[in-house]
C-alpha cells in the first residue's frame, strides 16, 4: 500500500500586524492569543526538519539554530519563521491572520533564493550535514480549520526526496590491502522541480561521507546523498568512484518514491562495482509521536480488543473505510472474517488529514453501516474527492451509511458527486438512520441525482431519533433527478412517530439546487421534523423552492428561532406546513436583534452554543461557538 511520509509540525495562526517599530511588533505579536506561535518542543513531538544523518531517528528530530519555514494563506502575502536556539519568530513587521474558519494554507522548507511550494533545485554539495540539510525539500499545501481558543495548527510537511545510501559492504579477495576509494558521486534522476514535478537534467551529487577509517574508506563506510525521485535512467550511470584511481561505475539509476529510503550494500573489486542487496525502507516512517518516530504499517492502528482506536494518516481512514465495508483484503489484514461495524467503539482523528490524490471510498454502505463513534476532534479532513457513476441506490458522504452512530467534531472539505441512479448524497453522511452529528461542518460540492444535503442526504427516524446539532455548510448542494430534493443541510428527511429529525443550532449557506429545494431542508418525507435555532442564507433554485424548507410532506415542521435570508424566495416554505416561528429577516436584523433571540432561545432548550456576529463572510452573518 502507498504510505506518503509527512512530517509534522503545529502553529497557532493569527493576525497581519505592521508596528511602528521592532519592539512594538514583538509586544503585540507575543501578546497577541490568535498570533502565529511555533511551538518546537521536540519532547512535545513537533517535528520541524530532518538531519538525515543523525544515526537513528530520534538524532534527526533536533532543531538547528537558523531553521526557517514559509507559509502562506490564501492570497496573504507569505511570512518567514525562523528559529533562534529557543523560540520561533515571524519576520519583522509580518504574521498571518484568519480570515474565515478554514483557509488554504501553502509552506516548505528550506526557506531559500529560488525555493518555494511548487519550485525547488537540488543542491549538488550535500558534504556536509548542513549542506545535505538544503536537500531536504518538503511542502504543504491544503485547507485546514481553525483551532479553537489559542490552538495550534497542524500542518503534515510531505517529503519531495528520497534518501539514497551506498554502503561498502565488501572488498574482493583481490586487493591486499584496503584500495583507495575517491571521488563517490551519486545521481539524481532529475535537478529541479518545477510547476511541483520532477525536471532539469540529471544531477551529480557529492554525497556526505560517514565511519572513514583517518579519512579512509573501509567496510561500513557509507556515502549518502538525497535526491530527486524519477523514474528509471538505464541510459546514465548512477553510482561512480575512482578506486586505486581507476574508474568504477554502477550504471542505471533506478525508479524512486519520495519519502522512502534506499540502501545499496555495494562489493568493491579490481573488474567493477557489484551491487548486493538493496534495503528500501519508509524514510521517518509516519507521524512523529513523543519523540520518537513510530513506524507505521498498513493497519497497525487497529486493534479488535480496543474500545478507542486513533486514526492519523490518509491510509488510516481509507483503511477505516476498507474495514467497515467488508474489503476481503482489509480483513485478512486485521484477521477479521466479516465486515466490522465498530458498534460500542470509538475512532478518534488525532489531527488534521489531506486526502488529496488518496484513493479513498465513503465510510459505510448499504449493507454495512457505521454504527460507533467518530471523534473528530475539531480537526479537518480536507481534499475529499469522491466520484462514482453508479446504476443502482447508492450512499454517499465522508459516511456512506450509519445506523444509530454518533459523528462529532469534525470538519470536512472537498467534493461529493454520484452520476447516475438514485441516492443519499451528503457531505457528512450519505445515509444516517437514527444517531447523531453533533457540531460538524462541510465546505465544497454536493451533487447527486435525488437525496443531496450539505450534512446529510437522508435522515432517517424511522426507528430511531436523528439529531444534527451545532453544524453548517457552506457548500453547493445540487440534485440532478427529476425528483431529487436537494437541502442545504439535509436533503431528505423521514420520521415515524414518536421519532423525528431534529435539527438544532445550525446554519447553511451556499447555493441549493434541484427539484425540491430549501435553505435548511429539501424534503420530509414523512413524520415530523424539528428546527431550533437555526438560519439559512442559502441561494435556492428548483420547481418546488421555498427559502428553508422545500416539500414539507408529513406532518410538517415545527420551528423555533428559525431565520432565512433570501432576496429570490419570499416564502418559508414550498409547499406543506410550516408551525411556529420561521421568519424573513436581514443580515442586520440578524446581527442584532436575532442574534440576542438565537442565544436567548439556545438558553431555553439548553443548547450548549452561542452565536456570534461574523464580519469575515457577507454570507455568513452569524457563526456558531460551542461553549
Amino acid at each position: 500500500m502507498k504510505m506518503t511520509k509527512y512530517l509534522g509540525m503545529a502553529f497557532a495562526i493569527a493576525t497581519l500586524a505592521a508596528c511602528s517599530n521592532e519592539d512594538e511588533l514583538n509586544s503585540a505579536w507575543q501578546n497577541d492569543p490568535t498570533a502565529v506561535k511555533v511551538n518546537a518542543t521536540v519532547g512535545n513531538g513537533i517535528f520541524t526538519r530532518s538531519n538525515p544523518l543523525g544515526a537513528d531517528e530520534a538524532a534527526q528530530k533536533a532543531f538547528n539554530n537558523g531553521d526557517a519555514i514559509t507559509i502562506s494563506a490564501n492570497e496573504q502575502a507569505a511570512v518567514t519563521y525562523t528559529f533562534d536556539g529557543t523560540s520561533w519568530t515571524p519576520e519583522t513587521n509580518k504574521y498571518l491572520k484568519w480570515e474565515d474558519n478554514a483557509m488554504d494554507f501553502t509552506a516548505y522548507y528550506p526557506t531559500a533564493t529560488g525555493v518555494s511550494a511548487t519550485a525547488f533545485t537540488l543542491p549538488t554539495d550535500q558534504t556536509s550535514s548542513d549542506k545535505i540539510t538544503t536537500a531536504d525539500y518538503m511542502t504543504f499545501s491544503g485547507s485546514l480549520g481553525k483551532p479553537s481558543g489559542n490552538g495550534q495548527l497542524t500542518m503534515e510537511m510531505e517529503r519531495k526526496t528520497a534518501r539514497v545510501i551506498v554502503k561498502i559492504e565488501k572488498f574482493n579477495d583481490e586487493f591486499t590491502s584496503v584500495p583507495t576509494v575517491a571521488d563517490v558521486k551519486i545521481k539524481s534522476g532529475a535537478a529541479n522541480y518545477t510547476a511541483s514535478a520532477a525536471s532539469g537534467a540529471v544531477a551529480e551529487i557529492t554525497p556526505f561521507v560517514q565511519n572513514l577509517n583517518a579519512d579512509a574508506a573501509q567496510v561500513g563506510t557509507t556515502y549518502t546523498a538525497l535526491v530527486i525521485p524519477t523514474d528509471a535512467n538505464t541510459n546514465e550511470s548512477f553510482i561512480t568512484m575512482n578506486v586505486n584511481s581507476t574508474a568504477s561505475v554502477v550504471k542505471g539509476i533506478p525508479a524512486m518514491e519520495a519519502g522512502k529510503s534506499y540502501t545499496y550494500n555495494m562489493t568493491i573489486g579490481k573488474d567493477g562495482l557489484v551491487v548486493g542487496e538493496v534495503i528500501v525502507s519508509e524514510w521517518l516512517t509516519g507521524v512523529i509521536e513523543g519523540g520518537e518516530a513510530v513506524a507505521k504499517s498498513a493497519y497497525s492502528w487497529y486493534d479488535n480488543t480496543a474500545t478507542t482506536l486513533n486514526l492519523s494518516t490518509p491510509d488510516a481512514l481509507a483503511e477505516l473505510s476498507k474495514i467497515v465495508s467488508g474489503d476481503a483484503a482489509a480483513l485478512a489484514a486485521i484477521g477479521a472474517t466479516s465486515a466490522q461495524s465498530f458498534a460500542g467503539k470509538t475512532i478518534t482523528l488525532e489531527n488534521n488529514i489531506d486526502l488529496t490524490g488518496v484513493a479513498f471510498s465513503p465510510i459505510g454502505d448499504k449493507d454495512h453501516p457505521f454504527k460507533g463513534i467518530f471523534e473528530g476532534n475539531g480537526n479537518m479532513v480536507s481534499g475529499l474527492n469522491i466520484d462514482i457513476t453508479n446504476t443502482a441506490y447508492v450512499y454517499c458522504g465522508f459516511f456512506g451509511r450509519t445506523n444509530n452512530a454518533i459523528i462529532r467534531n469534525l470538519s470536512v472539505s472537498g467534493s461529493v458527486k454520484v452520476t447516475g441512479n438514485q441516492g443519499s448524497i451528503g457531505g457528512i453522511v450519505g445515509d444516517a438512520s437514527g444517531g447523531t452529528i453533533l457540531n460538524c461542518s462541510f465546505n465544497g460540492t454536493v451533487t447527486g441525482a435525488s437525496c443531496t444535503g450539505g450534512i446529510v442526504g437522508y435522515a432517517n427516524a424511522a426507528d430511531l431519533f436523528v439529531t444534527i446539532q451545532g453544524c453548517y455548510s457552506n457548500a453547493t448542494v445540487k440534485a440532478t433527478g427529476s425528483y431529487g430534493s436537494a437541502g442545504g443541510l439535509v436533503g431528505n428527511c423521514y420520521g415515524a412517530s414518536p421519532k423525528y429529525v431534529g435539527i438544532n443550532a445550525c446554519y447553511s449557506a451556499g447555493s441549493i439546487e434541484g427539484t425540491y429545494v430549501g435553505g435548511l431542508v429539501g424534503t420530509l418525507g414523512d413524520g415530523t421534523l424539528s428546527a431550533k435555532v437555526c438560519y439559512t442564507t442559502a441561494a435556492v433554485k428548483g420547481t418546488n423552492a421555498g427559502a428553508a424548507f422545500g416539500n414539507l410532506g408529513g406532518y410538517g415542521v415545527t420551528c423555533t428561532n428559525v431565520y432565512f435570508i433570501n432576496s429570490t424566495v419570499t416564502e418559508a416554505k414550498a409547499s406543506g406546513t410550516v408551525n411556529g416561528d420561521c421568519t424573513s429577516v436581514t443580515a442586520t436584523f440578524l446581527q442584532n436583534t436575532g442574534v440576542t433571540a438565537m442565544n436567548n432561545a439556545c438558553v431555553t432548550y439548553s443548547l450548549p452554543y452561542t452565536f456570534e456576529v461574523s464580519t469575515t463572510d457577507s454570507n455568513v452573518p452569524l457563526v456558531i461557538v460551542k461553549k
